[in-house]
């Protein structure tokens, strides 16, 4: 007999998508609740979302363009990015509206990967 022991903490995430938001569920939310800003990058190749947390003392010292953050609102069970420009940036690798996807933190990158290849059923 061969037994998986299971960790509690390992559970994926999930992100959904409408024609203008992005919402992050409560374990994809866990890296983001001390945030006011995130960047999003995108692999079109391998259809990657990736959302990377910014942490306030980078805004203070001013290294970053703004142009490059996106507002995430936060509350007690899910996060939300607000940006129709960003859905329809997203749209262009792949249609994710009114849909959901699995992700899950990297810790050593620091960044939530969504896979646009994994839509939850």
């Amino acid at each position: 007999m061969k037994i998986i022991w299971l960790n509690k903490n390992s559970e994926l995430g999930i992100v959904s998508f409408t024609k203008s938001n992005v919402t992050l569920n409560k374990i994809a939310s866990t890296h983001f609740k001390d945030v006011e800003y995130v960047m999003v990058g995108l692999d079109k190749e391998e259809k990657k979302l990736y959302i990377k947390p910014i942490d306030n003392n980078l805004l203070v010292r001013g290294d970053l363009d703004k142009e490059e953050l996106f507002k995430i609102s936060i509350s007690k069970t899910y996060d939300r990015i607000s940006s129709v420009m960003l859905i329809n940036l997203i749209k262009e690798v792949q249609d994710v509206t009114n849909k959901k996807f699995y992700s899950k933190f990297n810790e050593k990158e620091e960044m939530l990967i969504i896979d646009l290849n994994k839509e939850v059923k």
